[in-house]
């Protein structure tokens, strides 16, 4: 699995685990729907600001987004 799907899949994880809807996430980050919704349908590749408000928002540390990346990548 490539490192930017194991990405979004984990920002899926976390909104799921706290109950938070796309559009919410979109709201909160200030992210237009249709930015978000390309990103987390992996059309388009996240910037390191949009990671960076998503994180902010879901309450981790941005580096929460690569942990494992290089053990499952290697």
């Amino acid at each position: 699995m490539d490192e930017e799907r194991q990405i979004v899949l984990k920002i899926r994880s976390l909104a799921k685990e706290r109950g938070l809807s796309q559009n919410y996430l979109a709201d909160f980050t200030g992210l237009s729907r249709a930015h978000l919704s390309r990103v987390m349908n992996l059309k388009q590749s996240p910037t390191i600001r949009t990671l960076k408000k998503l994180a902010e928002t879901l309450e981790v540390p941005l580096g929460r987004f690569f942990e494992e990346l290089d053990e499952d990548c290697s």
